[in-house]
């Protein structure tokens, strides 16, 4: 690990030698200015973690960030270890494996209900379902988010329904709304929290301990949204159902 530590060393030389105002003395001074409170370095060599905090806020290197849309390629692994396994299929008609609340919905207009029958789990997996809603915004009141049934038709929340756009298997089109099925797919055959899921086929045999897809009780040690580097949000993070 010594020379993982000497890199760094050099990472943070780097930074003070790039700045040219006298007010900032420290590599975490510098990133606070381009308007990043706190970055987080990970190394991974010959199955090794080396990892490394800058940070204005008292951060360090267990404190936990919001992933976001990285999120989506690890839930992706979780699927195929349930394909792996029996559960599913790729070539499965997501209507079929749907909760039935949810197929009723996306197969509730007649004129487009013949193709929506079309889809498939590769469909979602790929983003070429045809399907809207490219991302979330997130909820920054944890007492009034939304249930991803709700998200998924569009009740009670701050993004439109999953809804058909165009053609299954047409073209790539980038779909939050079409992996939050996936989500929904997978609670229902597995019978628990998408969560549950990824933590037992994913997270856990990789010892991902510090990564996770909801909050344990009494976390704290979770990254402050900023505006700026020294401008904090007035929610702390976004809660985020999908």
């Amino acid at each position: 690990m010594a020379e993982h530590q000497e890199l760094f060393i050099r990472l943070n030389r780097l930074l003070i030698e790039s700045s040219d105002d006298p007010k900032c003395q420290s590599p975490a001074e510098i990133l606070a200015r381009l308007g990043t409170p706190t970055a987080s370095i990970a190394v991974l060599d010959n199955g090794q973690i080396a990892s490394h905090c800058i940070s204005t806020r008292h951060d360090d290197t267990e404190t936990l960030f919001q992933a976001c849309s990285i999120s989506k390629p690890v839930a992706g692994l979780a699927l195929m270890k349930l394909i792996e396994l029996g559960h599913l299929s790729l070539e499965d008609k997501i209507c079929d494996v749907l909760p039935g609340n949810i197929a009723q919905h996306l197969l509730s207009d007649p004129k487009t209900k013949p193709i929506v029958s079309t889809i498939t789990i590769k469909h979602l997996m790929s983003h070429t379902a045809g399907l809207s809603t490219r991302g979330f915004p997130g909820y920054p009141d944890e007492t009034r988010v939304p249930s991803v049934a709700e998200v998924v038709t569009g009740a009670r929340t701050n993004t439109q329904p999953v809804e058909l756009i165009t053609l299954p298997g047409l073209e790539f089109m980038y779909s939050g709304g079409g992996i939050t099925l996936l989500q929904c797919i997978m609670e229902k055959v597995m019978d628990t929290s998408f969560e549950q899921i990824v933590t037992d086929y994913v997270l856990d045999p990789l010892g991902m301990t510090r990564s996770c897809y909801k909050l344990a009780d009494g976390e704290t040690n979770v990254s402050q949204s900023y505006y700026t580097g020294f401008l904090p949000t007035e929610n702390k993070w976004h809660f985020q159902p999908e």
